[in-house]
C-alpha cells in the first residue's frame, strides 16, 4: 500500500508543478524570442523521436527468447512509444504555429521529460523487473505527459479537439 501511495504523491507533485509551471509560461507569453523558433523543431522532435525508437527497440527486446521481462515492462514501452508518436506529430504541428518565449518553458519540460522517459526505458528492459517495480520514474512518467498537455491549457482556435485530447491524456 506504502508504495502505492508513494507513486500517487509522485504524480500529483507533477501535475500540480506542471500547473505553477503554467503561470509562469502565461507571464512570458506573447513575448518575442527568436531562440525559441529553432528550438521546437529540430531539438523537441529529436528528444521524442529518439525515445521513440528506443521503446520500440525496448519492445523488440522483450520478443527474444529467454527475456524476462513483466507485461507492465511491456505495456510501459508500448505506451511510451504511442506517446512519443503522438508527440512528433504534435511537435510538428508546434512548429508551424508562433513561438515566443513562453515556449522555453516547454521546452523545460521536454528536456526533464527526456531524461525521465530514458530512465524508464532502461528500467522497462527485460531483467529489470525488480528496478521497474521500485522506480518512481515509471510512476512519473505517464504524468510527465499530462504535465505537458496542462502547459498548453487554455488552448487557442481549436480548443474543442484539444481539451478531448487533454481529457483522453487524463484517463491514461
Amino acid at each position: 500500500m506504502r508504495n502505492v501511495t508513494h507513486r500517487a504523491v509522485w504524480v500529483l507533485a507533477v501535475v500540480a508543478l506542471s500547473g505553477v509551471i503554467r503561470l509562469a509560461r502565461l507571464e512570458l507569453d506573447g513575448v518575442p524570442s527568436p531562440v525559441m523558433a529553432a528550438w521546437p523543431g529540430q531539438v523537441i522532435f529529436g528528444f521524442y523521436f529518439t525515445i521513440l525508437v528506443l521503446a520500440i527497440q525496448g519492445l523488440h527486446g522483450h520478443r527474444t527468447p529467454g527475456a524476462s521481462g513483466t507485461p507492465e515492462q511491456r505495456l510501459l514501452l508500448l505506451a511510451m512509444a504511442g506517446v512519443c508518436l503522438d508527440l512528433v506529430l504534435v511537435n510538428v504541428a508546434e512548429t508551424i504555429g508562433r513561438v515566443d518565449a513562453s515556449y522555453g518553458v516547454v521546452v523545460l519540460w521536454d528536456i526533464v521529460t527526456f531524461f525521465v522517459w530514458m530512465r524508464a526505458v532502461e528500467v522497462g528492459r527485460p531483467g529489470e523487473a525488480l528496478r521497474f517495480e521500485r522506480s518512481a520514474t515509471v510512476a512519473v512518467a505517464p504524468a510527465l505527459k499530462l504535465g505537458r498537455e496542462l502547459l498548453f491549457v487554455p488552448y487557442g482556435s481549436a480548443s474543442a479537439r484539444a481539451y478531448f485530447q487533454l481529457s483522453f491524456t487524463a484517463s491514461h
